[in-house]
């Protein structure tokens, strides 16, 4: 199951230390860019040195959300969604969205209702035949998406940092696959690819 830990996770340090280092990833040569990750976390003591630029630097990214096909409401999402690794088969999301569904809040009665307020990867390729929930069903027996969702906030935001997913996969397996996002009744409203984010002008 998926969970807010408190536990800081190298392989996304670019993305857990703040703003500015996210943009900073965008302009910065990779070796320079792990150092500043090292030396923002508390020292660089603190940090194992066995963590290489690959390692601390391996995430995907989806930010470019349109209206899931077929959905006709109101919602229009927009945002970020950050996804990395912890271990072999763990996804760790970061979020920010905009435009979610304002009844999502942290009182919102869900119980019961499947996928309402969710923030899902999905196992296809394209928005146009995204699927179902993506985990590997020969290692998970639980779909380890339900329980993951979003709450808005007084100023319509929602966020989440550190989302724990066991999912049985790598993250070279979600490459490519589909971020949907859902409404209070559990529709699809948004959709967007996750793909390698750029950094100094390469995909990772």
């Amino acid at each position: 199951s998926s969970h807010f830990g408190s536990r800081f996770d190298p392989i996304l340090l670019p993305f857990a230390v703040g703003p500015l280092l996210h943009k900073l990833a965008m302009v910065m040569p990779r070796s320079k860019l792990l150092l500043v990750s090292l030396l923002s976390t508390c020292g660089a003591s603190s940090v194992s040195a066995s963590v290489t630029p690959t390692q601390a630097q391996s995430s995907l990214e989806a930010n470019a959300f349109s209206l899931y096909p077929g959905y006709t409401g109101d919602l229009a999402v927009s945002g970020n969604v950050q996804v990395g690794q912890d271990g072999t088969g763990t996804q760790v999301l970061f979020f920010h969205l905009e435009g979610a569904d304002p009844q999502c809040t942290s009182s919102a009665d869900i119980a019961g209702v499947a996928n309402a307020c969710g923030i899902h990867v999905h196992a296809g390729l394209s928005c146009d035949d995204a699927g179902d929930h993506y985990y590997n069903s020969n290692s998970v027996t639980e779909d380890p998406w339900k329980p993951v969702r979003y709450t808005v906030d007084g100023n319509g935001s929602a966020s989440g940092q550190n989302v724990h997913v066991v999912t049985g996969w790598g993250i070279g397996d979600v490459d490519g696959r589909t971020m949907v996002v859902h409404d209070i009744n559990g529709s699809r409203v948004a959709c967007a690819l996750l793909q390698g984010v750029q950094v100094d002008g390469m995909p990772l």
